[in-house]
């Protein structure tokens, strides 16, 4: 078959199959017809309406066959374009006339989300997990009481979780312990020191609250209710990773 001449005329190259050479024969698998032109990228414009883009694939530039193949049309409706005066709403997705909107919703669905807004959010009540005030619970606010309670026990949530991880991670146990049943077990009293513990101090005052392991997490301690106590930061600063159970003050 190599000795085969490919039967397109002023061709001259080896024949591959049905009787034609390796390029007309792919042209062929890709478009039906042995004698057709194949379009290149750059030889042709995009057959997009208004658009002078190079063709790229298919008759379309990359822009326009790219919108095909993710819509199935080359001229899709996007949202906020305004085609022939009219808008599609993001929210009920209807053709609404470009005057009657605000922001990206119509006025009728910029009035109910308003009025969903206002309307009055379901509460419980509920203790202040940083204070123990009573509060109204609801979607937004859940576990603290004000926006300052809101941080307090975030930070606490994130030192936990940063204690947990170290203790598994050191080969320990490791426990969830809620910071406050620690300081009310104690009556917030100091296991270092013996003093009270001033609960409207505020870190870094040495003596706001903290937890302190009986045996550090660095030598081996875990993450438990029996190894943790109450602390004054300042002892608990001063005691480091010592297994100690009274450190000096002063």
């Amino acid at each position: 078959m190599a000795d085969l001449i490919c039967s397109i005329s002023e061709c001259g190259k080896p024949v591959m199959g049905r009787g034609w050479c390796r390029r007309h024969y792919g042209i062929w698998i890709r478009l039906g017809d042995v004698e057709a032109t194949p379009r290149r990228y750059g030889t042709a414009g995009c057959a997009a309406p208004d658009c002078d883009r190079p063709h790229f694939t298919k008759g379309w530039c990359r822009m326009h066959s790219k919108r095909v193949a993710k819509y199935g049309t080359p001229d899709p409706r996007f949202r906020g374009q305004v085609v022939g005066g009219l808008r599609i709403c993001a929210t009920c997705k209807r053709d609404v006339p470009a005057d009657r909107f605000a922001g990206s919703y119509c006025h009728e669905c910029n009035t109910a989300r308003a009025s969903a807004a206002r309307a009055p959010v379901a509460t419980t009540p509920a203790e202040c997990d940083v204070c123990g005030a009573p509060f109204d619970a609801d979607g937004r606010r859940r576990f603290a009481c004000s926006p300052a309670c809101t941080r307090t026990r975030n930070y606490r949530e994130n030192s936990k979780n940063v204690l947990l991880r170290r203790g598994r991670t050191r080969g320990g146990l490791a426990e969830s312990i809620r910071p406050r049943d620690i300081f009310e077990r104690d009556a917030w009293a100091c296991g270092l020191c013996g003093g009270q513990i001033d609960q409207a101090a505020k870190a870094p005052h040495p003596d706001s609250r903290s937890i302190d392991h009986v045996i550090p997490l660095a030598l081996g301690g875990t993450h438990t209710l029996a190894n943790v106590q109450a602390a004054h930061l300042g002892c608990n600063v001063r005691k480091g990773a010592r297994l100690i159970e009274v450190a000096s003050v002063g």
